[in-house]
């Protein structure tokens, strides 16, 4: 009994302390409103950097919020017009700067440093010919995803993750459900089994809060763990993502528009690290800019399906 009791605490404890420590999971609101004066709207920007999110807000003048909103307009028809990654990195460095006149951008950034994000110039060409030789020569495609691609879209129902969510989701979280079953099993060697999985999720608990962000501040090379999701599940329906994707890159120009799902083959993000609401994983290794239902930059693997991904049983 006492046991039992124990383990309900302890499941208690975590899933506060998550809660505590995350406040929320990382999903940006990034909704203009009207300021107190009525006359200016606040706009939100993120850049999504390799190590860090930095975000910046603004107020703008109506009319100008009404020109961010239709140079936001004029990246698609451009991007629809574009045929190669080189052509898409020329509208995204304009759209940088366009936004940089606005004033929408963090003034301790340099526009040159936003536009190697943007644009996946901050990899280097050796580690990408790296990428392409070893996980994508001689691997054919899917009509609907992209790799090593530049994307932009403009969508609702599109959340954005930093490191930590992906870690617990992808990692943790699946482990400790596992712990916990197996630890309240009447078989007192799968129990014991079970207890050493929940020993062993405790350890790498403090290995991803202490030790890996310590050593991803030092160095991380692949900024792997930003994630965009698109659409998702919550208790008795699912809900899409709705607007427009394109991507340029390994495997040429590929657009998706309308409603559509993340479909990435991983287990998706769950909000508060517990399974009440999934977000679908539609791209991952996304460093960029990200303004209201509006982001472009670059991205490791995009992938969507018109129709949701079965729901992954932990």
């Amino acid at each position: 009994m006492e046991g039992v009791l124990w383990k309900k605490a302890l499941v208690t404890g975590i899933i506060f302390l998550f809660i505590g420590i995350t406040v929320a999971p990382s999903i940006y609101a990034n909704v203009s409103k009207l300021s107190a004066h009525d006359e200016l709207v606040d706009i939100t920007t993120e850049i999504w950097g390799i190590k860090e999110v930095k975000s910046y807000t603004v107020n703008l003048s109506k009319e100008d919020a009404d020109k961010v909103d239709c140079l936001f307009n004029s990246i698609k028809e451009q991007l629809d017009k574009a045929k190669t990654r080189e052509d898409a990195a020329i509208i995204f460095n304009k759209a940088v700067l366009e936004l940089n006149k606005f004033g929408l951008l963090p003034h301790d950034m340099s526009v040159e440093k936003i536009q190697k994000l943007v644009t996946g110039n901050h990899l280097s060409p050796k580690l990408m010919n790296i990428l392409e030789k070893n996980y994508l020569t001689g691997y054919k495609s899917e009509e609907n995803e992209n790799f090593l691609c530049l994307i932009a879209g403009k969508s609702n129902g599109t959340s954005f993750f930093g490191p930590v969510n992906s870690i617990i989701s992808w990692t943790i979280f699946p482990l400790f459900i596992l712990g916990l079953e197996l630890s309240n099993s009447s078989s007192l060697l799968i129990a014991t089994i079970g207890n050493i999985i929940l020993l062993l999720w405790i350890l790498l608990w403090v290995i991803h809060f202490v030790a890996l962000p310590l050593y991803m501040a030092i160095r991380n090379p692949l900024p792997i763990l930003n994630t965009i999701t698109f659409g998702g599940w919550e208790p008795l329906h699912y809900f899409p993502a709705n607007g427009w994707v394109n991507t340029f890159g390994f495997s040429g120009a590929k657009s998706w528009e309308g409603t559509f799902y993340g479909d990435l083959p991983m287990i998706g993000i769950w909000l508060f690290f517990i399974p009440i609401e999934e977000f679908f994983t539609g791209a991952i290794g996304f460093t960029g800019i990200h303004i209201e239902d509006l982001y472009f930059g670059s991205a490791l693997w995009v992938r969507t399906n018109s129709e949701p991904p079965p729901l992954k049983k932990l």
